[in-house]
């Protein structure tokens, strides 16, 4: 998570001073800026709950009368 902070941070700070009149963020910019932040968190978020630590990756435990 800490690398989508960093890349949010870069990216804000290129578009404030690289990107049109220095020391403004376009409406835009910023929309863009924060969805890309919402969708990498919400994917760090996903990865994080459903990684290989997470468990078996069963959604129900399983009991000893299967079908098997």
């Amino acid at each position: 998570m800490l690398g989508v902070l960093l890349a949010y941070m870069g990216g804000n700070l290129i578009a404030t001073f690289a990107i049109g009149e220095t020391g403004e963020l376009s409406t835009r910019a910023s929309l863009f800026l924060n969805a890309f932040l919402i969708i990498e968190l919400l994917k760090a978020a996903v990865r994080y709950l459903h990684g290989p630590t997470a468990g078996d990756g069963d959604t129900a435990p399983a009991g000893g009368s299967g079908w098997c």
